[in-house]
């Protein structure tokens, strides 16, 4: 509820508890680094996103939404591999798509 009132240091707060009492809570995992990806700390965001999904790899939306974060920070060749990883598992995630297709502009493919 927190996250979605805009109250990102009382959710990250609350986030950070979870995970330090249940460290292997995906969905913790994945919150913590909306959390993070919002207050601009991409890198502790990207290491968030990497744990989520560390614990469930077959979560598409996680894998679009690291992407996205590697879009942000330029590191276009992660970025596409990342949009790969989420189509594989969701094929018709348009948005995933449509990003990848910025990625290649990007990249001059």
């Amino acid at each position: 509820a927190q996250l979605h009132l805009g109250q990102l240091p009382q959710a990250r707060a609350s986030l950070e508890r979870l995970l330090s009492q249940n460290p292997a809570h995906f969905d913790a995992h994945y919150l913590l680094a909306t959390v993070l990806g919002q207050q601009g700390e991409m890198e502790a965001a990207l290491r968030a996103f990497d744990q989520a999904l560390a614990l469930r790899d077959n979560h598409p939306l996680a894998h679009g939404n690291r992407a996205a974060l590697l879009l942000h920070l330029g590191r276009h060749a992660e970025a596409l591999q990342a949009y790969d990883q989420a189509i594989a598992l969701k094929p018709d995630f348009a948005a995933a798509h449509f990003r990848r297709g910025v990625v290649l502009q990007a990249l001059g493919q």
